[in-house]
């Protein structure tokens, strides 16, 4: 093992045994942080995962399309909207999807 290597790995563990309200309160911040982490991003996959078979169970939708829409309706009377979304050639080519 590299000198440096062990003697670095030595301080570590004297820093981790001399401050240890420190460690316990790091040690737990990770703890607290990685399982917020993990439980959004479960969150997110469930709520898709919900979302597509809800979709699934009610309609057999084969193809979306996608128009332009320029105005809003509010109360009969159109407004312009005043910045509407735009898609670039590749983000139309990926909603396209792959070739039938």
């Amino acid at each position: 093992m590299n000198p440096i290597l062990a003697i670095s790995i030595s301080v570590g563990f004297e820093t981790l045994r001399a401050n240890p309200l420190r460690t316990i309160l790091s040690t737990l911040g990770i703890v607290i942080g990685v399982g917020a982490l993990v439980s959004v991003l479960s969150v997110g996959d469930g709520m898709e995962r919900l979302a597509r078979e809800q979709i699934g169970r009610t309609t057999d939708l084969q193809r979306i399309s996608i128009t332009p829409r320029l105005f809003r309706l509010i109360d009969g009377t159109p407004f312009p909207i005043s910045d509407p979304l735009k898609f670039s050639l590749a983000e139309a080519a990926a909603v396209k999807g792959p070739p039938e």
